[in-house]
């Protein structure tokens, strides 16, 4: 919790919005009540649990199942409509914006399995990730997104489906605590031009 609580404060430089920050903020709340409720989860309690997310969604907008898997430094910024399904994976320092969505791809038959997210992903708005799949590392997945498969570290995707358009780079300067986000497109064979190819369908070059 107390990761979370630094990654909501340390953009306030004053003791007063820090903890303004920290007070007025129901995404973190929910996140408390998730912490607490996975706690008693993971030691035989289920009934508090339960309640603890739904008093967390009234309050909130944000659902999050006890049994989910959560890293520390989860940031939610606007959390309304966020929805993250029991055993969910998802690693330290995520984060997510409102309406985006993990769990479950229903198939005509049954369920198929639930996501696993890793470090320093960054998650926006509407995003829905399904299934049994893998984001890697530092991953970026844009708004709207509908992700049903898995993508290596340090890789940009967004359509429906998801396809990677390119790659995530660092920064050149660490000054600032915003994270910037710089998109390295993926290179692509493009076709050659119409006028290169004569009515008998050989190019001009011959």
């Amino acid at each position: 919790m107390y990761n979370d609580i630094l990654r909501v404060s340390r953009r306030n430089t004053r003791v007063i919005g820090k903890m303004a920050a920290v007070a007025f903020n129901p995404p973190l709340w929910a996140i408390a009540c998730y912490r607490l409720g996975h706690l008693l989860w993971r030691n035989g309690v289920f009934l508090v649990p339960r309640l603890l997310s739904v008093l967390a969604r009234i309050v909130s907008g944000v659902e999050i199942a006890p049994s989910a898997e959560i890293g520390p430094g989860l940031l939610i910024v606007h959390g309304s409509g966020i929805t993250i399904e029991g055993d969910v994976e998802i690693g330290p320092g995520v984060t997510l914006y409102q309406g985006v969505g993990l769990g479950q791809r229903f198939s005509s038959t049954a369920p198929d399995g639930v996501p696993a997210i890793g470090q320093d992903v960054t998650i926006y708005a509407g995003a829905k990730i399904l299934g049994p799949i893998r984001l890697g590392d530092r991953c970026c997945v844009g708004a709207n997104a509908v992700v049903t498969r898995s993508f290596l570290d340090d890789t940009t995707v967004a359509g429906i489906p998801a396809r990677a358009i390119g790659e995530y780079v660092r920064p050149s300067t660490t000054i600032g605590v915003g994270r910037e986000l710089r998109v390295r497109p993926l290179r692509r064979e493009q076709p050659a031009p119409a006028q290169a190819y004569s009515s008998s369908g050989t190019t001009s070059a011959e």
